[in-house]
């Protein structure tokens, strides 16, 4: 069974949800769910363990302001987060696999520099915006 989200709204479940990118939106059965930008969210149940995959934008949208703001100040000084949003903001990426160890441990690196609070990892990792 799968979930499609928008924002941290249930907005249907198929067993067969899929992207089409040349009606840009979510397929189910005959109908299409426009999501122009990518930000939907989608989840099975089996994956509720596993963090899921998401749009780069959706990927930006699971911080708050303060926290983007604050990150984006540190790349200016901070050689990693540098390289990891370089990977971010590369037009060619156009998802972000939360379960990626590369990913998580970017976060923990945040958290270690104070940029995020360690209780945020497990809310980010929902791939579900607030």
């Amino acid at each position: 069974m799968y979930k499609l989200y928008n924002g941290g709204q249930l907005v249907v479940e198929s067993e067969a949800i899929e992207y089409n990118d040349a009606q840009q939106g979510w397929a189910v059965g005959n109908t299409i769910y426009p999501d122009f930008n990518k930000v939907f969210t989608l989840s099975t149940a089996a994956a509720a363990d596993k963090p899921p995959t998401v749009s780069v934008t959706a990927f930006k949208l699971l911080f708050t302001s303060q926290e983007r703001i604050a990150i984006a100040n540190a790349k200016a000084t901070d050689p990693v987060i540098a390289d990891f949003y370089s990977i971010l903001d590369d037009q060619r990426t156009k998802e972000v696999n939360l379960a990626l160890l590369s990913v998580q441990n970017m976060l923990d690196y945040l958290i270690a520099q104070s940029l995020l609070d360690s209780g945020r990892k497990a809310e980010i990792l929902t791939g579900v915006v607030l």
